[in-house]
């Protein structure tokens, strides 16, 4: 009687041929090259597992990324009055209108009788947007706006007019832009910053 370790760790005992009948060898190497087979699916098998593991942790990790980590910003500050971040770049439609997004925070400005003012103009001076933050009793303001928030700046393709405040805006096409930032009150301060528009 003779004894074999397959590769598998698997330990057959195989009796002499003569002891077989005749049909018992060609059963015994079917069951053989089964095994082995089966050996060979399951590393497979284990390979496309892990693979797509690997796939999708890869897919997660991407979608968890911030979105302001796609868009970058960064912070103005008139004095130590009022503080803004804007974006370094900003993509409208091709044609109508669009806005900017510009975070802003008061921290040392009064609130009463007090105010801060928005302005993008292009590199001939002329104006594109403007935004502006009121607090209490400032050119007949009643009530104070939120001391931090968002104020969206309007601009557009073509040139258009604030009907209610009887300003008209000129066109706003790719390329870099400057925005003032000016409080002003019993306190003021400006400051400016320049950004891009595609």
């Amino acid at each position: 009687m003779t004894k074999f370790c397959l590769p598998f760790k698997v330990t057959l005992t195989i009796h002499p041929l003569s002891n077989l009948g005749a049909a018992e060898p060609q059963i015994l190497a079917r069951e053989l090259l089964s095994m082995d087979t089966s050996h060979m699916t399951i590393r497979k098998t284990a390979k496309h597992f892990f693979l797509a593991i690997t796939i999708m942790t890869f897919v997660i990790a991407n979608a968890m990324v911030p979105a302001s980590a796609a868009s970058k910003s960064r912070n103005l500050s008139a004095s130590n009055l009022v503080t803004i971040s804007y974006p370094l770049m900003v993509t409208i439609p091709k044609s109508g209108c669009g806005k900017v997004p510009v975070k802003y925070k008061i921290n040392k400005l009064p609130i009463d009788e007090s105010a801060f003012f928005l302005v993008i103009e292009d590199d001939q001076d002329r104006l594109i947007g403007q935004a502006s933050w009121f607090g209490t009793n400032y050119e007949g303001s009643v009530k104070a706006m939120p001391k931090s928030g968002t104020l969206n700046i309007k601009v557009c393709r073509d040139m258009w007019t604030d009907e209610e405040e009887e300003t008209t805006f000129y066109p706003a096409y790719r390329g870099k832009y400057t925005l003032y930032l000016s409080a002003v009150g019993d306190m003021s301060a400006e400051a400016k910053a320049s950004f891009k528009i595609s």
